[in-house]
């Protein structure tokens, strides 16, 4: 698989979740809405645990190549797959930034802080732990919580955010794209160091 496949994967399932975490005690009006759009991607990534998802594609051969943009030299993978976990590593906040602007591009403050506000309610919270662990045996969200979900989904919040979701391959190509561009710079820089301190 490769690492642009698996970006879009992450990232779909970060759209999907549509700002399932908390994004902080700040009201709407006291946060803009890039910084609201922020925090919630970065509590999701969080939650999601997309970091380790991208550094596991990163380890992959051909993930690391797709963020180099060519081959590595031969008896060099291990070092660009070095020089990929820590771009990464460093570049995670302005990747939750890119994701964070997804979301304030289609959402209103309004729109966000409503979703927040929802999630702090046991429902909200009985979401994020099944979105959060979709592979585990327990049991599924008790059909209240599921009620009280669908009724959310219903007002305007939950239908701005179902209306972004009718448009989701646009959102995530625009995403993947500007996620690639972040990551592929540094990667670069990186593996080149890493070439020139080993002689390589």
């Amino acid at each position: 698989m490769s690492n642009a496949t698996t970006i879009r994967r992450v990232l779909a399932a970060v759209v999907a979740a549509g700002g399932l975490a908390l994004a902080g005690s700040a009201s709407a009006q006291s946060v803009d809405k890039e910084a609201l759009g922020t925090s919630i991607a970065h509590e999701l990534s969080s939650a999601l645990n997309f970091k380790a998802m991208l550094i596991m594609a990163a380890q992959e051969p051909d993930g690391a190549e797709d963020l180099l943009g060519r081959a590595p030299k031969p008896g060099t993978e291990g070092l660009l797959q070095e020089a990929a976990v820590e771009e990464i590593e460093h570049d995670l906040p302005a990747i939750e930034a890119i994701m964070g602007h997804a979301f304030a591009q289609r959402l209103s403050a309004k729109d966000m802080q409503a979703v927040t506000e929802f999630l702090r309610t046991p429902t909200g919270r009985a979401f994020l732990n099944v979105l959060a662990n979709p592979d585990t045996a327990g049991p599924a969200m008790p059909q209240e919580d599921r009620t009280r979900l669908l009724a959310f989904m219903e007002t305007p919040a939950g239908q701005a955010f179902t209306a972004m979701l009718d448009d989701i391959e646009t959102v995530l190509d625009t995403m993947e794209t500007e996620v690639m561009a972040e990551l592929t710079p540094g990667v670069v820089r990186r593996y080149e160091a890493k070439l020139a301190t080993a002689g390589k």
